[in-house]
């Protein structure tokens, strides 16, 4: 897929929509399209992430294992929504298996070469900056569910 299609593809996506076309295009260079077919694991828990998702369709579940009650739902992810920031931080595993619920069509992002990339400045900057805010909003989102999860029961 040729680098515009995957920055326009990107630019519909909340993460991107205001990143200057410059950065866009430098994000761009190590996207492609992929698809998934219900029920396929895209990434599992533990293993190295060379990669994140930005998802154009589809609905993506996340899940924790716990090695004695097998998965443990954590999210559910769609349309517009980034899925994966492990390969931001060392060592680059995967925190959760993602598995594709409804067919998925994603932009993949090459996460190896885009960490290279990132040693420019205004790239770097402005991507974690963009991923810390997804760490917020899913820490947040966590925070409620356990909230909502240890609430007395009305009577």
């Amino acid at each position: 897929m040729k680098v515009e299609a995957v920055a326009g593809l990107l630019r519909t996506a909340p993460l991107f929509a205001d990143l200057d076309d410059a950065l866009l295009t430098a994000v761009a260079r190590y996207g492609d399209e992929a698809r998934f077919a219900a029920g396929t694991v895209m990434a599992r828990q533990d293993t190295f992430a060379d990669r994140f998702f930005v998802v154009r369709s589809g609905e993506v579940a996340l899940a924790e294992h716990d090695g004695e009650h097998g998965p443990i739902y954590v999210e559910s992810l769609g349309p517009g929504d980034v899925v994966g920031w492990s390969w931001l931080i060392p060592p680059y595993r995967w925190h959760f298996d993602v598995r594709a619920v409804q067919p998925v069509h994603a932009i993949a992002i090459e996460a190896e070469a885009l960490r290279v990339a990132m040693s420019d400045e205004h790239l770097g900057y402005a991507l974690m900056r963009r991923f810390s805010r997804v760490l917020l909003e899913r820490l947040q989102a966590t925070r409620r569910r356990l909230l909502e999860a240890h609430e007395p029961a009305a009577h």
